[in-house]
């Protein structure tokens, strides 16, 4: 399975590039290294110039952080880790967690 993009809830044409602001969910088997979420299939965009992600909603929110990845431009979930180990501050959510319970909010720029 893959995220869901919902409804667009803001769509508008700003100058020369449209503003879409939409709900993504995850799917019920993050994959290793983000998911990747096709903002093209909305049928309002045909490039995708900046995204910007947000918790929104979901049984863990507040749990975890959503940053881009904008070389791979998949949506990445990862958590804090505050033991003080090797693997840093954040980590990322492991691989087949169940995330499905868990929306975010992506402000998309484009054309």
């Amino acid at each position: 399975m893959a995220a869901t993009i919902g409804t667009p809830l803001v769509s508008e044409v700003i100058g020369s590039v449209r503003l879409l602001v939409v709900p993504v969910t995850f799917d019920s088997s993050y994959p290793t290294n983000g998911e990747s979420v096709d903002f093209t299939s909305t049928g309002t965009l045909s490039t995708v110039l900046s995204v910007s992600v947000a918790p929104y909603t979901g049984g863990g929110i507040g749990a975890y952080y959503v940053p881009t990845n904008h070389t791979t431009g998949k949506i990445v979930a990862v958590y804090g880790d505050n033991d003080g180990g090797a693997n840093g501050e954040f980590v990322e959510a492991t691989s087949t967690d169940n995330l499905s319970a868990e929306t975010v909010l992506c402000t998309v720029i484009g054309r």
